[in-house]
């Protein structure tokens, strides 16, 4: 199973890396603005469309049955639904442009941490490193930002377009309202004037994100059955964690981890009882007991 959706994505993981080193070979620092933006903001919205349409097309088109990851809940979105959420999530995708534009704007004066110097031996090493510690401070605003959004004023103000889809697809990954997409995007400059960084760097966490919050919205659960207990990759988050949040609203806040839900104890005791069903089987549940903390 693990094989075929694999194979399945080659085809958009090639488009992608294609974009990429596009993206890479006009992000030079003699660009113009006027040039940048509507070349960051092109990439954005492919990226967007590529890896949602490409997971839509794998996990709901004419492959489907030939990956064979388990529906999380009997329901099959209408295209009215995608629809609404492919519109949301490309107004995201283009505030998250006007935000990085501001963020290089930054850079350019000297304000931030981008780092000027020519690429030396420990480059390989770096890099891998700062886009880690940036997913890790992601995490973390994320979800601060995210119990944030369900307080009752701003819950009805924006995120509750997001939580319209209560049965998500791919195409949900962005579907905020411009407040949240402002909010939201908030992690760019943050990050920016954080860690030291270089555009490559925040170009492959956009990726890496994107590609992270697209499993969470999948509606299909793409891990094998141990995951959610097992003892170091069960604090990462599957796709039926995040699904559970939108179909019953409180809890699972998290991104790509479920340590904050844990600490804060906004982790649901039946995650893994509902992870096991997904996969119609039992040895999860025998574990819920002592794989969430107090």
């Amino acid at each position: 199973m693990q094989a075929r959706a694999f194979l399945a994505w080659l085809p958009f993981a090639g488009v992608v890396v294609l974009v990429g080193f596009i993206l890479r070979a006009w992000l030079r620092p003699e660009t113009p603005m006027t040039l940048l933006l509507p070349l960051l903001g092109l990439a954005t919205v492919v990226r967007f469309v590529l890896l949602a349409g490409g997971a839509c097309w794998v996990y709901y088109g004419p492959v489907r049955d030939w990956v064979g990851a388990p529906q999380i809940q009997q329901v099959w979105p209408t295209r009215q639904q995608m629809q609404r959420e492919l519109a949301w999530s490309v107004s995201t995708a283009l505030v998250f442009t006007a935000m990085a534009g501001v963020v290089f704007v930054a850079a350019r004066a000297g304000v931030t941490r981008m780092l000027t110097t020519p690429p030396d031996a420990m480059e390989g090493l770096r890099l891998p490193l700062t886009v880690g510690a940036m997913l890790v401070v992601h995490d973390g605003y994320f979800y601060a930002l995210h119990r944030f959004l369900h307080w009752g004023p701003l819950y009805r103000l924006a995120h509750q377009v997001h939580h319209r889809s209560t049965y998500p697809t791919p195409f949900a990954a962005f579907a905020f309202h411009p407040v949240e997409a402002v909010l939201e995007a908030g992690i760019l400059p943050l990050l920016a004037f954080l860690l030291p960084w270089r555009p490559l760097d925040l170009g492959l966490f956009a990726l890496a994100s994107l590609s992270l919050n697209v499993l969470g919205h999948l509606g299909h659960e793409v891990f094998k059955p141990g995951w959610a207990s097992h003892p170091l990759l069960g604090w990462l988050n599957s796709s039926t964690h995040h699904n559970m949040h939108h179909q019953y609203v409180r809890g699972h806040y998290g991104l790509y981890s479920n340590v904050w839900d844990r600490c804060f104890g906004t982790q649901r005791p039946d995650y893994l009882d509902r992870f096991s069903q997904v996969h119609g089987g039992a040895q999860e549940a025998r574990l819920t007991s002592r794989s969430i903390p107090g």
